[in-house]
């Protein structure tokens, strides 16, 4: 009897890494009133496989959908691979294209969490999703954590801003190698965006401004954008450097200390 709770206990302790790997959650509520959130697990054969809808999410602008730019591939998704259930493959020639719709009113800052969990067929060079924004000025996202995971599978989180929104945006996946050999099996694809407007002051981006703002907002002057960054390390900014920016003048330095002080123990509106 003691063994089977030891082992009961044990599997307890394993799902939840194997079954679903949405590992990072964001520092926000995924059901915001300008958040989006889309859930892709590929259990199952998608009726369309050109047009894959999220297994979960939250989107009341629209929709997120994995748009395959290509016709009569239903033999990309594969039943089971490497001891999970569901995957998708791309090849070096093949990737992947997610049309989100975006809160409608632009704002001056959206943020974009991407979670992939994959396996590189390994050829050498293990390659790793690469990760593309697309109107062209939303660009390469920042690979800012990854791990291999008990079972062998490797995750890992992206992250991009665009400022201000656009009312959607299109992310391609594909093979970072690019080789005949550089080919990916993706279980898991998590996305979670949020639109936000500017709150003077608030530096650290806890929606207040208080004493916990003061080296964020240091580390900020002179417009030093990658110090500020560096802050969060190793999470990444959930808020806009233009909060910063206390006096609006387009400019983070000394002149935006005193309004900054004057807004002391106070919130985000």
């Amino acid at each position: 009897m003691k063994r089977i709770v030891g082992l009961l206990a044990i599997m307890a302790l394993v799902a939840p890494a194997t079954l679903a790997d949405d590992l990072y959650p964001p520092p926000w509520d995924r059901y915001g009133p300008t958040s989006t959130y889309a859930h892709w697990k590929f259990d199952s054969e998608p009726d369309d496989p050109l047009n894959i809808a999220p297994e979960e999410g939250y989107n009341p602008f629209g929709v997120c959908l994995i748009e395959v730019p290509a016709a009569g591939i239903y033999d990309e998704w594969w039943n089971t691979y490497q001891g999970r259930q569901g995957v998708w493959y791309i090849d070096y020639y093949d990737w992947m294209q997610i049309r989100c719709d975006n809160y409608p009113e632009p704002q001056p800052l959206k943020i974009i969490y991407l979670q992939i969990t994959w396996w590189p067929e390994d050829n050498g060079d293990r390659p790793r999703p690469k990760v593309w924004g697309v109107p062209p000025e939303v660009g390469n996202f920042d690979l800012v954590h990854e791990e291999q995971l008990a079972d062998g599978w490797m995750y890992g989180r992206w992250y991009q801003t665009i400022e201000p929104n656009p009312d959607h945006e299109w992310i391609d996946i594909w093979s970072e190698g690019g080789g005949s050999t550089d080919y990916l099996y993706i279980d898991q694809i998590v996305i979670d965006t949020i639109c936000l407007g500017v709150c003077p002051g608030d530096s650290n981006c806890d929606n207040e401004i208080s004493w916990r703002d003061i080296d964020f907002f240091v580390a900020a002057m002179n417009d030093n954008v990658a110090a500020w960054e560096a802050m969060f390390l190793p999470g990444t900014p959930s808020c806009s450097f233009a909060n910063n920016d206390v006096n609006g003048d387009g400019t983070v330095n000394w002149r935006d200390i005193d309004p900054f002080v004057a807004l002391m123990n106070t919130t985000c509106p």
